[in-house]
């Protein structure tokens, strides 16, 4: 095991830049911009609670092009394609050229404004300076109201078509549990994104892993090493696949973390107070859980083709990366040209893309419903029993012994060209 090892060494030393400080600098300038965002929010809206919740009224009418605010303060905005905001104060009528047409909008004495199309007369409902935020958008799918009680802090509700989402108290335990859930989540889906980055760079080291050796002509040394082929080319595999998506796994866990920190700040300089650290580790580890049970399915879905990908490595005389990949995108591209039903010329790209995986639709999509239903309560076992049922269908299986053939398949191709 110890030269298995030392060639995992080698391998990780070959490719520290892109499995190691790609996904640092991705959680880095993500950690920058989680800062920024909160320094500029607390510019604009100010940090003292009393503020934050303070009057933000407004009604909208949006249509195509066309964007007419209705503010607390008396003014009222209109903005239409690319020509400069006009606000209007007190009464006034004016008209602008949008995409249907030429719209007037008009206040007269009673203060109310409207808004006369072709279609129609719309009046924007009223607005006032009472604390809180109360929004309301008019667009030509139907009226969406937004508001949230700043004076009495009792939650936030969504209205569009008739139907009404309330958020609950942010003050309440159930308020409490939803801002945990969400701060988790939103660390999670950054602590995604290394990952995914890590998951495109794979498919680039495995292409010039066996083809750079024969290049700059080490295969010569490492060929001398007590080492089989196999054990080699096992060893590129488990170190780019395996130490690459472990390593994206550990930046997302402290990603998760800052951005999670970030959001737990944010929360307390709103105002929002008693959030328990307990639940949130909970639901932050959970989430991480899941990614890594994510990574580890993806990988087994994808392992014929990464092992495509270094037969392709080890048998190109040039462009490597050209030689596995243009296979895999014309075939599927000349069966459809050609009207032929065949996806299996297609699987190897659905599997890169992680489609096997989340093939069981409707778990997922219960599992999203019912986040929503249930004020964001943290639930992901439905996904976990989607995703795990995956490893039940037969391709799974079968994907795993032509990935174990074509790994053996490129080491033989090594063993037979070492220039």
């Amino acid at each position: 095991m110890k030269p298995f090892f030392t060639l995992m060494r080698r391998d990780l030393a070959d490719n520290r830049g892109a499995l190691l400080w790609t996904p640092l600098i991705i959680a880095a300038v993500l950690i920058s911009l989680g800062l920024l965002g909160y320094i500029q929010g607390g510019a604009q809206f100010g940090f003292d609670p009393d503020k934050f919740t303070g009057g933000r009224s407004l009604s909208v009418y949006s249509e195509n092009d066309l964007v007419i605010e209705q503010r607390a303060n008396g003014e009222v905005s209109v903005k239409t394609g690319n020509q400069k905001e006009v606000v209007k104060t007190g009464e006034f009528s004016i008209t602008v050229t949008a995409a249907e047409g030429p719209v007037t909008v008009a206040r007269g004495q009673d203060g109310a404004v409207s808004v006369t199309t072709e279609d129609g007369v719309e009046t924007l409902p009223p607005v006032s300076d009472d604390p809180g935020v109360n929004i309301r958008i008019m667009d030509e799918d139907g009226t969406v109201d937004v508001n949230i009680d700043g004076e009495n802090k009792a939650g936030a509700s969504v209205s569009s078509n008739g139907e009404t989402v309330e958020f609950p108290n942010p003050e309440t335990d159930e308020g409490r549990s939803m801002i945990e859930t969400a701060v988790a989540i939103g660390g999670g889906f950054a602590g995604a994104l290394p990952v995914a980055v890590t998951a495109v760079i794979i498919l680039f080291l495995l292409a010039g892993s066996l083809y750079d050796e024969r290049k700059d002509r080490s295969i010569l040394f490492w060929k001398s090493m007590p080492v089989s082929d196999f054990s080699t080319v096992l060893s590129k595999l488990a170190t780019i696949v395996g130490v690459g998506f472990g390593i994206s796994l550990l930046t997302a866990l402290a990603l998760q973390v800052a951005i999670s920190a970030l959001g737990l700040i944010s929360a307390q300089s709103a105002g929002i107070t008693g959030l328990s650290l307990s639940n949130l580790g909970t639901s932050m580890i959970t989430v991480w859980i899941t990614l890594v049970v994510l990574c580890a399915v993806y990988i087994g879905w994808a392992l014929p083709v990464y092992g495509w990908i270094l037969s392709a490595s080890a048998f190109s005389s040039k462009s490597p990366f050209l030689a596995a990949f243009v296979p895999l995108a014309a075939l599927p591209l000349i069966a459809q040209v050609a009207g032929l039903k065949a996806p299996f010329l297609s699987a190897p790209l659905r599997r890169l893309a992680g489609v096997p995986v989340f093939e069981d639709y409707e778990a997922m999509k219960g599992d999203l419903a019912g986040l929503s239903e249930n004020n964001l309560q943290l639930d992901l076992s439905d996904l976990l029993q989607a995703v795990t049922g995956s490893t039940s269908a037969p391709t799974f299986w079968i994907g795993l012994v032509i990935g174990v053939g074509l790994i053996f398949l490129a080491s033989e191709i090594r063993r037979r060209r070492a220039s």
